[in-house]
């Protein structure tokens, strides 16, 4: 922002912020983006949202960033119900669930 209109006006609204926010929380990829495409929005909309945070705000971690970007890939809740099935199938099993095995 230029001096002089930031002496008159101040600080723009967090209109900006809130809509890269936004924007951010709702990019999913669909099978037509190119996976670079796909990418390349998440990487502007991340730098927008830091661009136009508050002041007092810090940028975001590298942490947040990736498990943002993984979001953006979980398309519908069947691809979240197989990411259930995966971790659901990855736990050790219980009592109650183990079956006997018999040798050869």
């Amino acid at each position: 922002m230029l001096p002089q209109l930031h002496d008159e006006y101040g600080r723009p609204s967090n209109l900006e912020y809130v809509c890269a926010s936004n924007n951010l929380a709702n990019l999913k990829k669909d099978e037509k983006t190119a996976i670079n495409d796909h990418i390349n929005k998440f990487e502007q909309l991340v730098y927008e949202v830091n661009y136009n945070k508050p002041s007092d705000m810090k940028n975001m971690e590298e942490s947040v960033i990736n498990l943002k970007f993984l979001n953006t890939l979980m398309v519908d809740n069947a691809s979240s119900e197989k990411m259930g099935d995966i971790h659901q199938r990855q736990r050790p099993p219980t009592r109650d669930h183990v079956h006997p095995i018999t040798l050869c």
